[in-house]
């Protein structure tokens, strides 16, 4: 999310509840990220507003499975497959000797 601040703010600004409803996040989680410099927004008065790009932006990142994309804070292993985590390596099955015992 290294985007120009004018890039940011050119589709619009939310409240906090309206980018709490679009992430399906609650409001605390929300000014945890902006704390931690995850989520940037604006102070406009006593209000925060977050803009709508970053909210995007941040849920693009953070999407998992299917397509091999950047995740915030995640895992740092390199990706495996559903097969090689059930013990299958390009399709095969495990010998009896490496099954163990049933």
């Amino acid at each position: 999310m290294n985007k120009k601040p004018d890039e940011l703010v050119q589709d619009g600004l939310v409240s906090i509840g309206e980018a709490a409803e679009f992430l399906a996040v609650s409001r605390s989680t929300l000014y945890e990220l902006m704390d931690q410099g995850r989520l940037p927004y604006a102070k406009i008065g006593r209000s925060r507003r977050i803009p709508r790009r970053a909210l995007i932006d941040l849920a693009q990142l953070s999407l998992r499975g299917g397509h091999l994309v950047p995740i915030i804070n995640g895992p740092t292993t390199p990706h495996v497959s559903p097969a090689e985590r059930n013990g299958h390596r390009n399709g095969e099955e495990q010998t009896e000797k490496a099954k163990g015992p049933r």
